[in-house]
């Protein structure tokens, strides 16, 4: 397991000098770690060893997206757009888990994320520390 963990997170540190997306493969999940539009991000969170790893790199992000069923379960391949506040669309791309994270300057943002024809809107804004948003859903 340490070893996996390590692999993980050693792709990922090369991913990023490297300036291409990472997929690390864990289990049948990956985490996914990238840049579009100057906005730094990474997705995953599916199983504990996505999770550590998450957490082991995501100090420099300041935007971290839950999605989960209401019941309590976490959801992964979600459709999420974030917009600056004038409406324009910094960032669309499917979540490979249940965590998404960016790096965002200061500001306010509208999310919207999507489970198939469900789309739920939330706004927030960006400064300093790590702003949290959770998005739920009921799911059979």
């Amino acid at each position: 397991m340490a070893r996996l963990l390590s692999s993980l997170i050693i792709g990922l540190m090369l991913a990023v000098i490297a300036g291409q997306p990472a997929m690390a493969q864990s289990g049948t999940s990956f985490i996914k770690e990238g840049t579009i539009n100057d906005i730094p991000y990474l997705s995953g969170g599916v199983g504990w060893e996505e999770r550590i790893a998450i957490g082991r790199v995501a100090k420099g992000y300041n935007l971290k997206l839950t999605f989960a069923a209401s019941a309590g379960a976490y959801l992964s391949n979600l459709m999420v757009s974030i917009r600056d506040r004038r409406g324009k669309l910094l960032l669309e791309m499917e979540s490979n888990g249940p965590w998404f994270l960016a790096k965002l300057p200061e500001g306010r943002y509208r999310i919207t994320a999507a489970l198939g024809d469900q789309k739920k809107i939330q706004r927030v804004k960006v400064s300093e520390g790590l702003s949290k948003v959770i998005f739920n859903w009921r799911v059979e």
